[in-house]
């Protein structure tokens, strides 16, 4: 890769990257302004979920058939099962080894397995990689 491509990338990565905390900040601002109540906030939440970021994905989908594609997924989700299961073993010691609160553990564990990977990690992806950056993050994912 030349040292412009490079540059080219990291400042689209950059630029994603600050598309996101504008996206954050316009949130948070709407919020404390009191312009969407708690139950729009919550159906927004579930239309980005459930909705938009699978049609993400299927739209990540798209691609032409290459059969080093087949071998690269592969060795992503073993990477991603590896990944996992070592993070829920830490999550597993790490409540008790922290003295979390017994009511509390589980969403302890959820949050060091489940990260913010689609919401950063897919854009980042997408920008750095194009759209097969974004089909192999889909896949970890």
């Amino acid at each position: 890769m030349l040292q412009g491509e490079t540059a080219l990338n990291s400042v689209n990565v950059i630029t994603q990257i600050i598309i996101l905390f504008i996206y954050i900040g316009v949130g948070f601002i709407v919020h404390r302004l009191k312009l969407i109540s708690d139950k729009g906030s919550e159906d927004i939440s579930r239309l980005v979920v459930n909705v938009c970021l699978p049609l993400l994905m299927l739209n990540a989908l798209n691609i032409e058939y290459n059969p080093e594609y087949v071998k690269n997924i592969f060795f992503i989700m073993g990477f991603a099962v590896c990944y996992f299961s070592v993070v829920y073993l830490v999550g597993l010691f790490s409540v008790k080894a922290a003295s979390v609160a017994p009511e509390r553990r589980n969403t302890v564990r959820y949050t060091l397995f489940v990260g913010n990977v689609v919401f950063l990690g897919c854009p980042i992806a997408f920008s750095r990689f194009g759209k097969i950056g974004l089909f192999y993050a889909g896949i970890y994912v």
